[in-house]
């Protein structure tokens, strides 16, 4: 006598929940890793794209890795902006030094 598996009788295969997108959680993990984060950002487009089109599971985690990458990005603008604000302050204390013909050179004009 051979074994057959015992048949569902309702006539459908069992539930079975959907995969986890690995570019979503591959971006989601990367995301927080800041040299990169751009990668990471890029996966979370890509994941966040497959899971609206496929229905598989990470939807939210590519979602909450491009917001976190865009607060990454601001804060990035911010600090450079504000480095760069500093740099001028410090060089703007130099500039009585330079001779007038010097600051032509370098395309300034002394008013």
């Amino acid at each position: 006598m051979e074994y057959t598996h015992p048949q569902n009788p309702f006539g459908f295969a069992p539930f079975q929940r959907p995969r986890w997108n690995a570019c979503a959680v591959l971006g989601f993990v990367l995301t927080f890793l800041p040299v990169l984060s751009i990668a990471g950002f890029v996966l979370c487009i890509v994941g966040f794209a497959q899971c609206g089109r496929g229905g598989g599971r990470g939807r939210g985690l590519a979602l909450a890795g491009i917001l976190i990458n865009a607060l990454w990005f601001v804060a990035a603008v911010m600090l450079l902006y504000r480095i760069g604000i500093n740099l001028m302050e410090d060089l703007s204390a130099f500039m009585p030094y330079f001779e007038e013909k010097e600051l032509y050179q370098f395309g300034y004009t002394v008013l």
